[in-house]
């Protein structure tokens, strides 16, 4: 008996030759390709079924959800040669990985250290805290600077994207529905990416915060810090245009 080819998310053209050579040594890329609408044809319906069994066989579990209403093989066929990887964001596909989860512990990596560095640098204060007696004692000295009210919000918000990615992977790694975990992989990247943004952006603020003697250096600085940013944006646009290589 012929191994099955396996459709992971990944790799579809490859998948589909090899789907395609079975199927006709098998004599059933016929009923997949054509179809039949005779339902008294007995002979055209087992054929269709047996070529439906063996696409459904030929998927893995995270793809099946996705032909698993389909009752003829080229319905199932077509479902999936129109949408070879998922999910699709505008104009823009993004590769199914063959692993989930994996993905998902690296992206959460990434967001546990955001979340970290975002959370260190609230109790960091630029500019330190007052030492000085009296009713101030222990506030930050920079509190009336707009630069540093303006690091403190983008911060916070740093630590709670972050915190969010985090928490999004932990309910994913609960979950054993495939395309709730995929779906719920791709949203906490997102969090995770608008983070890093963040971080950057109070980077940027607090530096002014306790450069602001030094305007020259300060916004040098904040140029040079925004350039992450502005690499990141220039690329989503390339993305979006389809000129992205």
């Amino acid at each position: 008996m012929a191994t099955i080819p396996i459709f992971d998310g990944t790799n579809y053209k490859i998948w589909s030759v090899k789907m395609k050579t079975m199927l006709l040594s098998m004599d059933l890329w016929d009923t997949v390709q054509n179809g039949y609408d005779d339902e008294s044809n007995k002979e055209k319906q087992q054929k269709d079924a047996a070529a439906l069994y063996h696409i459904q066989q030929g998927v893995s579990d995270q793809i099946f959800p996705r032909i698993k209403d389909a009752t003829k093989a080229k319905q199932a066929w077509g479902i999936l040669s129109k949408e070879p990887t998922r999910p699709h964001y505008g104009n823009v596909v993004y590769v199914t990985p063959i692993d989930l989860r994996q993905t998902g512990e690296n992206h959460l990596i990434v967001a546990t250290l955001v979340a970290t560095v975002a959370f260190t640098a609230g109790f960091t204060m630029p500019g330190g805290y007052n030492g000085n007696d009296g009713p101030n004692q222990g506030m930050a000295i920079l509190t009336r600077e707009a630069a540093f009210k303006a690091f403190m919000v983008i911060d916070t918000i740093a630590t709670s994207l972050s915190i969010s990615a985090v928490l999004t992977h932990f309910y994913a790694a609960g979950s054993n529905n495939g395309d709730e975990v995929e779906k719920l992989v791709h949203r906490a990247a997102y969090l995770t990416i608008y983070a890093a943004m963040a971080m950057v952006l109070a980077f940027v603020t607090g530096t002014y915060a306790v450069l602001a003697h030094s305007s020259g250096l300060a916004i040098s600085v904040c140029v040079i810090g925004c350039l992450p940013l502005l690499y990141f944006l220039n690329t989503r646009i390339m993305v979006l245009r389809g000129r992205y290589w």
